[in-house]
């Protein structure tokens, strides 16, 4: 084989062992795509359920300061009661 031909020989080898390099680097980009924007979906699902969960806690907070400020009046109510029984008890 002349100097030439084994020089072609090279080159094809080589582009042949480029070209698959280039195939597989390509096809692992479009795969860390697909995951890349599978993860930016789980990614919004998980904000959009934290979002959910904020207002819900938002919610519970309110209602549970709701019940603290009825529960005061009660306090209150029970008191004034306590109050009003007293002078009743010490007629009897």
């Amino acid at each position: 084989m002349d100097l030439l031909s084994k020089a072609k020989q090279d080159y094809n080898t080589a582009k042949g062992n480029y070209d698959k390099a280039k195939a597989g680097y390509q096809a692992t980009i479009g795969k860390q795509q697909q995951m890349i924007s599978h993860l930016e979906q789980q990614l919004t699902q998980k904000d959009s359920e934290i979002l959910t969960l904020q207002t819900a806690l938002i919610e519970l907070t309110e209602q549970v300061e709701g019940w603290s400020m009825m529960l005061g009046n009660l306090q209150d109510n029970a008191t004034w009661l306590n109050s009003q029984l007293k002078p009743l008890e010490t007629r009897l």
